[in-house]
């Protein structure tokens, strides 16, 4: 469990006695302060002990690949750019997502991606690295080239899923959402510009 919900806040291993009411757990601690029996939020309970080092290694490598992207041009997820790789990502299909800066996708999933794009798999980017459920994380630079060369590749195959959003948006607009309005207009100049 951590104390703090934050990076970097050191481990402490504690044994969950039981669950009392909602996010509420009794544990007992037994590194640092053996025995102290106290209660816990759910959101403090990070990773049974058994897969703390792994966790910590992935958490060290989530890190590594977050200073590469900011070092390689990310900024941010609503920056037109970042934008522009979400709906490619999201238009790719097959489990391949972009989320802050990386793509994120199972090793076969982001290996049909390359095939699409063309891309032959070469050596992997420092930054990458595999998680724990053996999904692969691509850094920014990595991401924008592969964004490109698969819209080459596929002209066709994220325009026809944007235009799908849009007309369904604005359909929703019409019936009367008014939050629909200012996604349509905030994301209707980004796709074709950003990249």
């Amino acid at each position: 469990m951590r104390e703090k919900r934050t990076l970097g806040t050191p481990l402490q291993r504690v044994r969950v006695i039981e669950h009392v009411r909602r996010n509420k757990w009794r544990v007992e601690w037994i590194d640092p302060n053996p025995g102290l029996v106290d209660y816990v939020e759910s959101g403090q309970l990070i990773v049974p002990w058994k897969e703390h080092k792994a966790f910590l290694k992935e958490e060290a490598n989530g890190e590594h690949l977050r200073e590469h992207n900011e070092r390689h041009g990310y900024e941010r997820e609503d920056a037109p750019v970042a934008e522009a790789l979400q709906q490619i990502f999201e238009n790719v299909g097959d489990g391949v997502d972009f989320d802050k800066g990386s793509v994120v996708g199972s090793l076969d999933a982001i290996d049909r991606l390359r095939t699409r794009a063309g891309v032959v798999a070469g050596q992997e980017s420092p930054a990458a690295y595999v998680d724990r459920q053996g999904k692969l994380h691509l850094p920014f630079d990595t991401a924008l080239d592969l964004g490109r060369k698969f819209c080459a590749a596929e002209p066709s195959t994220v325009p026809v899923g944007v235009e799908t959003t849009e007309r369904e948006w604005t359909h929703r607009a019409g019936r009367g959402e008014d939050y629909i309005v200012n996604l349509l207009n905030r994301q209707a100049y980004r796709l074709p510009s950003a990249l």
